[in-house]
């Protein structure tokens, strides 16, 4: 059986984004290796043995109920609330909408407010913001908006704000909506 390539868990630096590569690449290998069609036993011994010696440490730290030791996903989600910490979305969204282009192309500064979006939990709309939201336009501006259900419903996004693409890539500082889609405009750009 190959596994080159799939080290253990590195648990220095940012652990919350190496347990997410790292069990991405797990699960790549266990579908791929036929490991999720063994006993859930297998599946947790595997899980184990290629998170490596320090995740031994931390798994012996766990304590679980009668019959959970041998569940995959009971596993799995004791490791995910030890290395993903919980979020403070009030953060994360300021975080979004604060978000500026450096000196990366605007495809890359995409990539990362999809990222954000998703990190944020902000789903395929942003209406669950609330009344007043501030939205942050390409010239610096703050512009209020409401929430309302009218509003909502007749609301056309606006790819950088105001409608006007900015006159060069440089000045995104961010790319914002009025009270539509976030995830759709992300997805058009």
């Amino acid at each position: 059986m190959e596994t080159k390539g799939l080290s253990p868990l590195q648990i220095n630096g940012n652990t919350t984004d190496n347990w997410k590569r790292w069990i991405q690449k797990f699960e790549i290998y266990a579908t791929a290796t036929e490991l999720t069609t063994k006993p859930e036993n297998i599946q947790c011994a595997q899980l184990l043995y290629r998170l490596g010696e320090d995740c031994i440490e931390i798994y012996n730290s766990f304590e679980f109920k009668d019959g959970e030791k041998d569940n995959y996903n009971i596993l799995k989600k004791k490791f995910e609330d030890y290395f993903v910490p919980k979020k403070n979305l009030t953060y994360c969204r300021y975080k979004f909408f604060s978000s500026r282009q450096g000196s990366e192309s605007i495809e890359q500064f995409v990539t990362d407010l999809r990222n954000k979006a998703r990190e944020c939990e902000l789903g395929r709309n942003i209406t669950n913001f609330g009344q007043g939201r501030r939205m942050l336009h390409p010239d610096g501006k703050l512009q209020e908006t409401t929430s309302g259900d009218e509003e909502r419903r007749n609301a056309q996004p606006s790819k950088f704000g105001n409608g006007q693409p900015p006159p060069d890539d440089k000045d995104i500082h961010l790319v914002t909506w009025t009270t539509s889609s976030t995830w759709e405009n992300l997805q058009h750009m």
